[in-house]
């Protein structure tokens, strides 16, 4: 894409015409000249991004302007094309101020990583709490493939399913919702586990198994006390030593 050239600097407050802007501060700056052209270091900086190198600043305060700590795709190879994929996340729940604290913690993310989605404020319909995503994904020229994954404490709700796959999208799309959520409940299993000899076996590992399908295993140090969490009923407890 084309790019542009665009300069962060700090000038002083009577300076306000146009022309300032080319012929003080970092604009004329030694650094800032490239092969004997003035500003030089500054054209043709890529369209979604800004240097705000330390060096190359006159000043720059965070505290009021912020930045990203990271950026959405490799700057050196940027994409074609920026497509948005967008929906609706709905839970259903009866409002209450620990569920509305619930929601408010509810995110998402794609595969590209965290920082591409916005999910808007939740509202109450009367019997569930919905809000609004939209995600920033990237199209290298073949269409983009990946996931949308809704992120939450999972202490206390859950999402089925909580992730959406995409291959070959070349264009904004919506309606891809996740309309399956609520919050649950859970229960603390703690306990010993005994074995015929102590002195040579220790327990190793926990599984959380349901129906034949592992859903989470957590290894196990020697002396320490076993403790789950569980947020499903009818779940099977498997221990090794």
């Amino acid at each position: 894409e084309q790019g542009h050239n665009f300069v962060l600097g700090s000038m002083p407050t009577a300076a306000t015409e146009g022309s300032n802007c080319i012929t003080q501060g970092v604009m004329v700056r030694a650094d800032a000249t490239i092969d004997g052209v003035p500003s030089g270091l500054f054209e043709g900086i890529p369209r979604d991004f800004y240097c705000l190198n330390p060096a190359f600043l006159n000043s720059y305060d965070e505290a009021v302007f912020g930045n990203d700590s990271h950026c959405p795709f490799d700057p050196t190879n940027p994409p074609s094309t920026r497509h948005i994929v967008s929906g609706l996340i709905s839970i259903l729940a009866p409002q209450s101020s620990a569920n509305t604290a619930l929601v408010s913690n509810v995110n998402a993310l794609t595969s590209d990583g965290v920082g591409n989605c916005l999910v808007g404020m939740f509202a109450y319909d009367g019997s569930k709490y919905n809000a609004n995503y939209a995600c920033d994904v990237f199209d290298w020229g073949n269409g983009w493939n990946g996931f949308v994954r809704v992120t939450y404490d999972a202490s206390g709700m859950s999402c089925s399913p909580n992730q959406l796959s995409f291959s070959g999208i070349n264009a904004d799309i919506s309606t891809n919702n996740f309309s399956n959520c609520s919050p649950g409940s859970f229960a603390v299993i703690s306990g010993t586990v005994t074995t015929p000899n102590p002195n040579n076996r220790y327990l190793t590992s926990a599984t959380l198994a349901m129906e034949g399908l592992v859903l989470w295993k957590m290894l196990v140090l020697p002396t320490v006390v076993l403790l789950l969490a569980l947020q499903v009923r009818g779940m099977e407890l498997l221990a090794s030593v």
